[in-house]
């Protein structure tokens, strides 16, 4: 996670650096942008022991992306999100990226040079790893209202009984990579709460836990106006090991 997180401080301004005309393109640079869509890399290692490493990133049209970064060691997994805004220059292949992580106040800078190889991206920092990323099929789009219906837990602390308890959850989920929970309380309290989101696929990873101590990232399918969330969970007491399936319904209200 340290050297991914290293690449993502050292790789942010080139691109920030170049202006765009009104027709939102880099100086010099004209036809498609060829960053927009979702890219991601992959690493495993071995210091100090085995881990693996994700990097996530969707570049958008208007010189935006956001990004996720996922660190899985001896089984937790540490997650970090973000957003930015990107730059590149077609006739020296150079890039420029600046680059916000939700929940801090700093901004952090990459500068490199990037080339395009079939569906993959290389990029290089100035000073920083060479790394691969593969462009990932669009994923179908989660933006808009939902209401969620139900949040049922399977095998609840080992009880093997299901649970569905939630307070009555509205969720708007942004283009801008933000989503806004806003939970009714009772006796007309509302509590309203912003968090950063990232979709790797068929996964969306959210900035911080949604619920309980453990629900940041679900897989997801959607069917028409409902949404369906699903995770799972690896415990231990004093029965011993066990798991509980999580899956949370929502339906689509605009």
């Amino acid at each position: 996670m340290k050297k991914l997180a290293l690449f993502i401080m050292a790789a942010c301004v080139v691109l920030a650096a170049c202006k765009k005309d009104d027709n939102n393109k880099s100086d010099g640079n004209s036809g498609e942008n060829p960053f927009v869509g979702v890219w991601k890399h992959s690493s495993e290692g071995n210091d100090p022991v085995p881990y693996s490493d994700t990097w996530t990133i969707e570049f958008k049209s208007d010189h935006s992306f956001l990004w996720n970064s996922t660190h899985i060691e001896e089984g937790i997994n540490d997650s970090t999100s973000g957003d930015g805004t990107y730059d590149y220059s077609e006739m020296d292949k150079t890039f420029a990226m600046t680059m916000r992580t939700f929940g801090e106040p700093n901004d952090t800078t990459i500068t490199g040079t990037y080339k395009f190889i079939g569906n993959t991206l290389i990029l290089t920092s100035k000073d920083g790893p060479v790394l691969s990323f593969e462009k990932q099929a669009p994923a179908p789009s989660l933006i808009g209202k939902w209401k969620v219906i139900s949040y049922k837990i399977a095998n609840f602390e080992n009880t093997g009984t299901t649970i569905n308890e939630f307070d009555p959850t509205n969720v708007e989920v942004k283009e801008n990579g933000t989503c806004r929970l806003d939970v009714d309380m009772g006796e007309g309290e509302i509590s309203t709460r912003i968090i950063g989101y990232t979709i790797d696929g068929s996964k969306i990873n959210f900035s911080e836990v949604i619920a309980w101590d453990t629900h940041d990232s679900f897989y997801f399918e959607l069917s028409g106006n409902t949404l369906i969330l699903t995770r799972s969970d690896n415990f231990s007491n004093s029965q011993g090991n066990y798991t509980e399936y999580t899956t949370v319904t929502l339906q689509r209200i605009n």
